[in-house]
């Protein structure tokens, strides 16, 4: 089972959607790229070069996050704020 394999919970890709013309609409291929989202992957990261081989890949969106690089606020509430 994918779940029981030592590397299923590695993060295979973490991103901010930058498209302002992408909509919500429940399509993760689509909802990813929206101006103000984050998204994320766990485990196979295989595809992206990396070496997590477990079969299985689970997806999300964050539609209005606040994310800290350090000490630097690149997203608060879902709002681009770096300068």
């Amino acid at each position: 089972k994918s779940k029981d394999q030592e590397n299923v919970w590695t993060i295979a890709e973490f991103g901010f959607g930058m498209n302002p013309n992408a909509r919500l609409s429940g399509n993760v291929l689509e909802d990813e790229k929206r101006l103000g989202t984050a998204y994320f992957s766990i485990g196979d990261n295989t595809t992206l070069g990396g070496s997590a081989a477990v079969g299985i890949q689970i997806s999300g969106v964050l539609k209005s996050p606040s994310v800290w690089l350090d000490e630097t606020v690149l997203f608060e509430n879902g709002s681009f704020v770096v300068q």
